[in-house]
């Protein structure tokens, strides 16, 4: 897995990757870890890049690709 930071520009709407992190640095959305946060703070994760519907919809394109 690899973590990848990515930020907005609030004006443009622009992407913009920091960093790649390939030793698994990455938010927990789902881990053992994250219960141990505030649930408010756990919900602005979900959605700040709309996480569970980008996961799905990028494991349902490579799912498709695959399986051609």
């Amino acid at each position: 897995m690899l973590g990848v930071d990515i930020i907005r520009d609030v004006h443009s709407g622009k992407l913009y990757v920091l960093e790649v992190n390939p030793h698994g640095n990455v938010w927990h959305l789902s881990s053992p870890f994250v219960r141990k946060v505030d649930p408010e703070y756990v919900r602005a994760r979900y959605a700040q890049f709309n996480a569970l519907d980008r996961a799905a919809n990028l494991l349902i394109q490579k799912t498709r690709s695959d399986a051609r």
